[in-house]
């Protein structure tokens, strides 16, 4: 009987100033069961001992895996950190971890065993995983399932659902839609778009990921201070206009490669810019004066008349507007 060849697979772990949780994440990496797989630790121009860490651990390393080192020269956030290793992942299938979380030994094996049974087809996998931290009672289980439903709500909803603490995701994927567009930060929201236009997403329903909350985690804003509530508004905001802005590079990509049928994916082009608009007016009127407020509105009402009609009573009530942002966004006093 021929023996069936298994797939290279690379395992990306990308770190950034997490000297305190950074060895657990390497061990997890080098812990993998699966192999043939490419290990790349990349490093994004840390200002701690990360990078040294990275360097003490392989230093010696014997084992089945094939290791990649990098140091980014100057930091180049999330999006560009990922664009930049992509380049250098040779596997048919990218699972990605972070350097403040534990992977399982058996994390790669399990989701290359999901992907196998599903034909290879599926372009995002995730799986569930367990909330780790000093304030996280019970190590509780989060599922953090994929977006299902159609197009325009995936859009609207910025593809709520996948945690991309477990995420991975296929090489052809990354190929067809090319590199994150500059100052992405949530890849978790951008590529599954990606994975909805082409093969689809997969869930495997075992925790195979810690994931550790605590007071520095980049894409959560549970650690918010009461005086910074309106500041970090905008923020979200600003990452809003992004990843639209990435949405309507990928669905143009769709459209010239014929993935879904042209009305939809000229409607979903609209629907995109209109919202990236919109969030970077959002972002504005967040940080601006009362006056400006109202001339922001007005531009929001030609775009959006239900976004611009809920502004200007924003603008108009000032003390109801940083209530309504509490509400939005768990604060610590």
């Amino acid at each position: 009987m021929k023996k069936i060849e298994k797939p290279l697979i690379t395992f990306a772990l990308f770190t950034y100033n997490q000297e305190k949780f950074v060895r657990e994440a390497i061990e997890g990496a080098l812990s993998q069961a699966y192999s043939p797989l490419q290990i790349i630790l990349s490093d994004d121009c840390s200002s701690d001992r990360t990078f040294e860490i990275i360097q003490e651990m392989v230093t010696g390393y014997v084992g089945p895996h094939e290791i990649l080192v990098n140091r980014n020269e100057k930091n180049l956030g999330i999006g560009g950190h990922i664009n930049s290793v992509m380049n250098e992942a040779l596997g048919d299938l990218i699972v990605v971890a972070a350097g403040d979380d534990i992977s399982s030994p058996n994390r790669t094996e399990r989701l290359v065993h999901a992907w196998s049974k599903a034909g290879m087809v599926p372009d995002s996998l995730c799986s569930s995983m367990v909330a780790i931290g000093e304030n996280v009672p019970g190590a509780p289980i989060m599922q953090g399932k994929p977006f299902v439903g159609t197009l325009s709500k995936g859009i609207d909803s910025y593809f709520d659902g996948l945690q991309g603490a477990t995420h991975a995701w296929t090489s052809r994927m990354w190929r067809t839609f090319g590199p994150l567009l500059p100052g992405s930060v949530c890849e978790d929201r951008i590529i599954p778009i990606r994975s909805h236009l082409l093969g689809g997403s997969l869930w495997v329903d075992e925790p195979l990921v810690e994931y550790r909350i605590h007071k520095s985690n980049v894409s959560h804003f549970n650690t918010t201070p009461l005086d910074k509530i309106i500041s970090v508004t905008a923020e979200i905001h600003r990452r809003n206009s992004n990843i639209s802005e990435n949405y309507v590079k990928d669905l143009q990509v769709a459209l010239v490669e014929g993935l879904e049928e042209t009305e939809k994916l000229q409607a979903a082009i609209i629907q995109s810019n209109k919202l990236m608009r919109v969030s970077k007016l959002k972002s504005e009127f967040a940080l601006t004066s009362r006056i400006s407020r109202l001339r922001i509105v007005t531009q929001v009402l030609r775009i959006d008349l239900v976004a611009g009609l809920k502004m200007m009573i924003s603008a108009l009530f000032p003390a109801l507007y940083e209530k309504s942002q509490r509400k939005n966004i768990l604060v610590i006093s």
